[in-house]
C-alpha cells in the first residue's frame, strides 16, 4: 500500500522532469548519421529494411529478400513513421528516446508508491538516466530499449494491481507484457512469471486466482499467438559455438559493474590487480568466481543487515519485492535453458532487461536503512542505539557517491561514443560504393555497412577464406551477377584471376571489389528466341525452356510476386536419371521445389530465378504456393518446337 510523505509532490515533478530529459538526452547523442553508425549490425539493418520495405508495399521482407520473422512492433512502430514522411532510421530514433524517458519516468514512480524517502525514488530515476548500458541500447537501432520499457510497465502495473486489485490495472499490465512479446520473442519470461505470481497469491481465494490469471494469459499471448500463426517461427537450431566461460563472464562482470558502477569497477580491478594479479575484466575461471563472491557478500551482507536493522522489511515491501524477483529468476532461468538451444552466447544485450528491476530491489532495500520511523518489530531496532541514526547517513553518502560516479563515466562515455565505429565508415571505399551502383546481389564482410550507407538492398554476408568464397561464387546461382565487398582487404588481387567471369571492379585503401558476371541472361532483352531446343510459357512468370536450363521471368515484378514459394516437378526422359528419393517414393518426376531468394534475383523491376539441369525432360509441371494453401497459379508443359 502507498505510504504518505513529506516532500512527495517535488518528487514527482522531479521524476517528470527526469522522463524529459531522458528523452532530450537520446535525441542529442545522436544525429541520423551518427546514430545509424551506433547500430551497425545484422539487427540494425534487418529491423530497418523490414520497415522501408513495408511501407513500400512490398511486404514484410529485409534486404536479403528474407521474409522477415522476428516479432513485428519495433519494424512497424518505424514503418509507421514512413508512412507520416520519416525516415525508417529517425523514426527508430525517436521511438527510442521516448521508450528511454518513460523507462526513467515509469521506474522512479513504481518506486514512489513504495519508498519512505522520495528522494531515492529521484535517485534511482537518476541512476536509469546516467545507465551507459541503458544508453547505449537506446542510441541504436535495437530493440532493447523498448523491449525494457515494457517490461518494467507490466511489472510496475502487477505490483499496482496485487495492492490494489482493479481490472484497469491488470489490463494495462498483461497489455504491456503482450507489447514486450510483440517486440522480443525473450518477453516470453515476462507472462510466465505474472502467470506464476496471480497463481500463487495468498491473499484471494482459488476461484478469483484463476480467473486473473487466465485473463493475464489470454491478454499477454493473444498478439504474439496470432503473428506466430502467420509467420514462420525462427529456427531452434543454431551453427553458432556456445561459450558457457564466456557467458559467466558477461553476466557477473555486467552484475559487478551494476553494482559498483564503472569507476567502482575500475577501482577494484585495478586494486585487485596490483595484490593479487586477478584481472576482473578476464574471462578466466578465477575472476568468475571472484566476482560471485563479490555479488553473494553483497546481496548476503545487506540482506543480513536490513534484517537487523529492520525487522519489518520484508513483510512492508513484499508485493514489489515479489514483482520484481521472480520476474528476474524467471528471465535468468530462460537465459540459461533457452540461449543453448539457439546456439547464442549470453551477452550484455540479453542482460539488460534484468537492470530496472534489480535497480528497485536495491532502491527498495536502501530505502530499508534511511528512512525514518519503524516497521513491526520498533523494540528491535531501537536496540541498535547509534546505528539508527549513523547508518542512514552512510547509506546516503554511499548512494550519492555512486550516482556522482556513475554520471562521471557515463560523461565521459558518450564525449568518447558509445560505439566503437569502423574507421573505414568515412573512407574513399564507402564513397565510392554510395556513388557507383552494383547491378546484382553483394557479398560483404560488413553487410550492416553496406546497408546503411549504400543504396543497394540483396546483400548477403560473408566470412570464410578466400578459397571459400571463390568456390561458393563457382556454384551459387549462375544466371546472378554478385559482387564480392571485402573491408579491409590485404590478400592478393591476382588470386581471384583464377576463377572464371570473375574481375576485379576497386581496389583502394579500405577494401576491394570483385564482379562475377552472370552465367545466363540477366533480362528479358538477352534471352534467345524460342526454337526447337526451347520455347516459352506464358504464365504469371515466363519460363523459358532450355535444354539445361528452366528460367522464371517477370516484367514488371516486385518482392510481392516472389514471396510465395515455387513448385517444380520435372519428369525426365531416361528415368535413370530420377533421384534417389524420387525412386524411393516410386514417384515418377523430381521434385525440385524452391524459394525464389534461393534461385533468383530482383533487378531494375525484373525478377529472374533459373533452375540448372543436367538430364533432358519429358515433361515439367510448376507454380507458386503457400503451406496449407492451394497453388494461386500453376502450368503444366512439355518442353519441345512450338
Amino acid at each position: 500500500m502507498s505510504r504518505t510523505r513529506v516532500g512527495g509532490g517535488l518528487a514527482r515533478f522531479a521524476i517528470l522532469a527526469l522522463g524529459a530529459l531522458g528523452v532530450a538526452l537520446i535525441l542529442l547523442l545522436g544525429d541520423d548519421f551518427s546514430y545509424a553508425r551506433g547500430g551497425m549490425i545484422w539487427d540494425s539493418a534487418y529491423y530497418v529494411s523490414a520497415a522501408r520495405n513495408l511501407a513500400a508495399g512490398e511486404g514484410f521482407v529485409v534486404f536479403d529478400g528474407r521474409q522477415y520473422s522476428d516479432p513485428p512492433l519495433f519494424p512497424l512502430l518505424m514503418a509507421t513513421g514512413v508512412l507520416v514522411g520519416i525516415d525508417a532510421v529517425d523514426a527508430a530514433r525517436y521511438v527510442n528516446a521516448a521508450a528511454f524517458g518513460l523507462t526513467v519516468f515509469t521506474v522512479a514512480a513504481w518506486l514512489i508508491r513504495h519508498v519512505r524517502s522520495p528522494l531515492l525514488a529521484v535517485w534511482a530515476g537518476c541512476a536509469c538516466a546516467c545507465s551507459i548500458s541503458l544508453a547505449s541500447a537506446a542510441v541504436s537501432i535495437w530493440t532493447e530499449i523498448i523491449f525494457v520499457l515494457f517490461i518494467v510497465v507490466s511489472l510496475s502495473r502487477l505490483d499496482r494491481f496485487l495492492s490494489r486489485p482493479t481490472a484497469p490495472a491488470l489490463l494495462l499490465a498483461a497489455a504491456a507484457a503482450a507489447a514486450a512479446c510483440l517486440t522480443r520473442y525473450a518477453g516470453a519470461p515476462l507472462i510466465g512469471a505474472g502467470a506464476l505470481i496471480l497463481l500463487l497469491r495468498n491473499d484471494t481465494g482459488m476461484r478469483d486466482r484463476l480467473r486473473d490469471t487466465a485473463l493475464w494469459s489470454a491478454v499477454s499471448l493473444a498478439p504474439i499467438a496470432s503473428w506466430a500463426a502467420v509467420i514462420r517461427s525462427p529456427a531452434v537450431a543454431s551453427d553458432v559455438g556456445i561459450s558457457g566461460l564466456y557467458s559467466l563472464h558477461e553476466a557477473t562482470g555486467k552484475f559487478v559493474l551494476w553494482l559498483f558502477g564503472p569507476t567502482g569497477f575500475d577501482l577494484l580491478n585495478g586494486t585487485l590487480g596490483r595484490v593479487t594479479g586477478i584481472d576482473l575484466a578476464g574471462i578466466t575461471v578465477t575472476a568468475i568466481a571472484v566476482k560471485s563472491v563479490l555479488l553473494a557478500v553483497a546481496a548476503l551482507g545487506s540482506g543480513y543487515a536490513l534484517a537487523r536493522y529492520r525487522p519489518g522489511f520484508l513483510q512492508a515491501n513484499r508485493t514489489p519485492l515479489t514483482v520484481a524477483a521472480v520476474f528476474a529468476a524467471a528471465y535468468v532461468l530462460f537465459l540459461v535453458m533457452f540461449l543453448p538451444l539457439r546456439g547464442i552466447t549470453l551477452t550484455s544485450r540479453y542482460l539488460l532487461p534484468l537492470f530496472p528491476p534489480l535497480l528497485v530491489v536495491a532502491t527498495l532495500v536502501l530505502d530499508g536503512f534511511v528512512a525514518k520511523g519503524s516497521f513491526k518489530n520498533a523494540a528491535a531496532a531501537a536496540k541498535i542505539g547509534l546505528a539508527a541514526t549513523a547508518v542512514p547517513v552512510v547509506v546516503a553518502i554511499v548512494t550519492s557517491l555512486w550516482l556522482v560516479q556513475q554520471v562521471g563515466a557515463t560523461y565521459r562515455a558518450t564525449k568518447d561514443g558509445l560505439h566503437d565505429i569502423p574507421g573505414f565508415v568515412e573512407s574513399d571505399f564507402i564513397r565510392y560504393l554510395s556513388t557507383n551502383r552494383l547491378d546484382g546481389y553483394v557479398w560483404t564482410n560488413h553487410a550492416p555497412v553496406v546497408f546503411f550507407f549504400t543504396e543497394h538492398r540483396y546483400i548477403g554476408s560473408i566470412s570464410g577464406s578466400l578459397a571459400e568464397i571463390k568456390n561458393d561464387l563457382a556454384n551459387w546461382r549462375p544466371a546472378e551477377s554478385v559482387y564480392v565487398v571485402l573491408f579491409e582487404w590485404d590478400g592478393n588481387s591476382d588470386a581471384w584471376a583464377t576463377l572464371p567471369s570473375v574481375e576485379l571492379v576497386a581496389d583502394l585503401d579500405a577494401g576491394v571489389i570483385f564482379h562475377r558476371r552472370p552465367a545466363v541472361p540477366a533480362s528479358s532483352a538477352d534471352l534467345p528466341a524460342s526454337s526447337a531446343e526451347d520455347r516459352v510459357v506464358r504464365a504469371h512468370f515466363d519460363i523459358h525452356a532450355y535444354e539445361d536450363a528452366l528460367v522464371y521471368f517477370k516484367e514488371p515484378c516486385t518482392k510481392a510476386d516472389v514471396q510465395a514459394d515455387f513448385f517444380l516437378h520435372v519428369i525426365p526422359i531416361d528415368a535413370a536419371n530420377l533421384s534417389a528419393a524420387a525412386r524411393a517414393e516410386g514417384s515418377v518426376f523430381n521434385s525440385l521445389d524452391f524459394a525464389f531468394a534461393e534461385r533468383g534475383v530482383i533487378q531494375d523491376g525484373r525478377c529472374l530465378a533459373v533452375v540448372t539441369l543436367d538430364y533432358e525432360i519429358m515433361q515439367f509441371h510448376t507454380g507458386q504456393f503457400r503451406p496449407g494453401h492451394p497453388p494461386f497459379w500453376e502450368v503444366t508443359t512439355t518442353p519441345g518446337p512450338e
